[in-house]
Order: structure tokens, then sequence, then C-alpha cells
């Protein structure tokens, strides 16, 4: 079975645009060397909203690399950054990447919201937005 994770952020100015960007190629690049990492997608939707899609062999090489390097680094900084961060998981039978539609149907039934340093008006209210 193949694990999924998918992030959703929303950046609270357009001058963070460039130090998210730089942090956010740099994990990306991390990735790449990850054991049990099969492909990752990344989409941007309306206004400052990045997604970040990643499917991996299996749940236990997600949570390896989850706790080391990179994505530790960023997660301090996004929560600084960013003004909504939601996430799920979940397993499928493929390795092929689900369809947007999919994940934001994912995101919308089992999102976890993450604390952030300065939340959206949606984000205390947990309202989960898939724009």
């Amino acid at each position: 079975m193949a694990f999924v994770a998918l992030t959703r952020v929303r950046l609270r100015s357009p001058y963070l645009l460039l130090p998210f960007m730089l942090h956010t190629g740099r994990a990306l690049r991390f990735l790449r060397h990850a054991p049990g990492w099969v492909v990752t997608q990344t989409r941007k939707t309306r206004g400052l909203t990045f997604w970040f899609m990643s499917v991996w062999e299996s749940a236990a090489d997600q949570r390896a690399h989850r706790g080391t390097g990179a994505p530790l680094v960023d997660l301090g900084k996004f929560r600084e950054w960013c003004e909504e961060i939601a996430t799920a998981e979940w397993t499928q039978p493929s390795v092929a990447p689900p369809s947007w539609e999919e994940a934001e149907e994912r995101l919308k039934s089992s999102a976890r919201l993450h604390r952030v340093a300065h939340p959206s008006s949606s984000h205390r209210a947990w309202i989960i937005s898939t724009d």
C-alpha cells in the first residue's frame, strides 16, 4: 500500500514568498534522496496558497523522513510565515498520485490543522478551505 501525504499552506504576506520558495526548494531537493519516496507534486491556487502532495512506498518511509533535516527546519519557519497550514494523510493501493480533486476531498474530510503564529480568521474558526 502506498502512502500519500498532502499539505496545503497559505502565506500571510507576499513579502514572505521569496524565503518560502527558497526553503521549499531546499526541502524538495532533500526529499528526492529520501528512501521510499516515489513522487511529489506541487500546485499554486488562489492568492498565496500552495499545495504539496507526496507519495511514499509506506507510511514508515514518510515518517522516517519527516523527523529529519530540512522538513523540521521548514515547519518552524512555516508556522511563522503561514496563516493556514492543513495536512491530510492516507493509504491507497497504487503509487500513482491521486488527482487534485481527490486530494481536495481528502483534505475536506480528514484534515489536520496545524498551529500557526498568525492564523487567518478561517484557521481560527477551524474552517478548511480548498481554494
